[in-house]
């Protein structure tokens, strides 16, 4: 973690706990200090599988060891199936709609204008991703929302159809904030092997194990399914998820990251889950 904290990334996205990943929240911000935003909390498969009380216990905890809550986003490290939903917030937890970057004051939300600090941004001039975002996580005014999505290869290639110039990014033709990802290989490395193939679906095995199928059934695709699938083979995964420094994108970095920096782009540091 200390080798994390010597990067110059803005933040981390996404971290999962035990036992699906190895590091709780409290523990990532004492290793990387306060001015790194930090994504993620909750693991996936717990959250899938607890009920309301379960759920707010959990996140009560994972809150309750967090030494400051700014610049924190409570968050599954993957999209989960929720069985149940609390009324005073998304997670049941009634605490997190508490603390819009309020450390002290559990009560009600207070007005966003009264947790904003510093000075206001110059609304004549459009901001850049990494400073509209940075505004964003320290709940200070910005030129607007910031824009984020993460579209499928299938989706651009139908933007470029329908008029999107080639070449064009697509962040930046939409006018969308842009963000950049460092990901590091993280998977177990299982051998990728074909098991069968027709003219409507391939079976073959992912660097994550099990095997999986291209085209399945809503009930096969389940993310319940899928996370009963994943904690079979924790153990044996988690014995090939060594460190190593070819699991880092260093010729892309390399290549990219003065870029990225210049234009203002937000840096993403990606780690912590199992399920990328």
């Amino acid at each position: 973690m200390l080798k994390l904290r010597r990067g110059r990334q803005d933040g981390f996205d996404s971290l999962c706990p035990p036992t699906t990943g190895d590091i709780w929240a409290s523990e990532a911000r004492a290793a990387w200090g306060d001015d790194r935003i930090i994504i993620g909390g909750v693991e996936p498969a717990a959250l899938a599988r607890m009920d309301a009380h379960e759920t707010r216990a959990y996140v009560t905890y994972v809150l309750d060891q967090m030494p400051t809550l700014r610049s924190f986003v409570l968050s599954t490290g993957d999209a989960t199936a929720v069985r149940h939903a609390g009324r005073e917030s998304p997670c049941g937890c009634g605490r997190c709609s508490s603390y819009p970057g309020n450390d002290t004051n559990p009560g009600p939300p207070r007005p966003l204008a009264s947790v904003m600090r510093g000075d206001q941004p110059n609304m004549s001039q459009p901001l850049t991703s990494r400073e509209r975002i940075q505004r964003m996580f320290e709940h200070r005014d910005a030129d607007r929302v910031p824009i984020v999505d993460l579209p499928w290869d299938s989706t651009i290639a139908r933007w470029h159809r329908e008029g999107l110039p080639a070449g064009a990014d697509w962040a930046d033709y939409l006018d969308a904030d842009c963000i950049r990802h460092i990901l590091h290989r993280q998977q177990p490395r299982f051998p990728i092997r074909l098991i069968e193939a027709t003219g409507e679906y391939r079976i073959y095995t992912t660097p994550w194990e099990p095997p999986a199928r291209t085209t399945m059934t809503a009930a096969e695709r389940s993310l319940p399914g899928l996370y009963d699938q994943r904690s079979r083979i924790v153990g044996q995964a988690k014995e090939r998820m060594q460190p190593s420094r070819d699991r880092i994108p260093w010729r892309e970095l390399d290549r990219e990251y003065r870029r990225w920096r210049e234009r203002g782009d937000w840096v993403m540091g990606c780690c912590g889950s199992a399920s990328r």
